[in-house]
This record gives C-alpha cells, structure tokens and sequence, in this order.
C-alpha cells in the first residue's frame, strides 16, 4: 500500500492539479506533472470503468503503484496523476516502470 502522504487523497486535489499541470502521452498512459519544490512526490491513479472490470482495474493501479514506489528515488520531485489507456492491461510491471520514468524525465528537458 503507498503510504497516505505518497497519494492524492481528495477530489479537490486531483481537481486543483489538473488546472495547474501539464500532459505526456505514452503508449500506455496519460501522465499529468507538476515539478514541486523540496516536498515529497505523491502519486494519483484514476482508473475509469471504461478501461474494464475491477480486475483489471485494480491490476493496473497495483502496477502503477509498484512502478512508482520502485523508481521512488529517481523520480523528479513532482505530483503525477496516471491514466491508463487500453494497451496498459497487456502491460508488464516493467513496462510502465519504464514509461513513467521516460515521460517524468522527458518533461524536465
């Protein structure tokens, strides 16, 4: 489990951070950023019933949570807020490690 202070945990947090970040594509998912300052990194995954059953939903934000805890240290300090795409159910743990590290870095260059 990410620990409370690792998340978003309100709607008016998530509401907040999409007026005030900006948007990467990647072939699995959408990724809000927003660079802060000295303070922790949190994480915000929204997962719509679009993308599927709650298998398949929860499976996603499991991953997406293990990747985010994983590459924790080399992250810019930063909120993300994640939104899988379709492509992202056949995604391994790797894969989307492996994106939000590209798309959290390419948007510092």
């Amino acid at each position: 489990m990410l620990p409370s202070h690792l998340r978003f945990r309100k709607r008016s947090e998530y509401r907040h951070f999409s007026k005030h970040s900006f948007r990467k594509e990647g072939s699995f998912f959408f990724l809000h950023m927003r660079l802060i300052g000295t303070s922790h990194s949190k994480l915000g995954i929204t997962v719509s019933k679009k993308f599927g059953n709650a298998p398949e939903r929860n499976r996603f934000k499991r991953i997406a949570r293990a990747a985010f805890l994983a590459n924790y240290p080399s992250l810019p300090r930063a909120l993300f807020h994640i939104i899988p795409k379709q492509r992202a159910k056949l995604a391994k743990m790797g894969d989307i490690a492996q994106e939000l590290c590209h798309l959290s870095n390419a948007t510092q260059s």
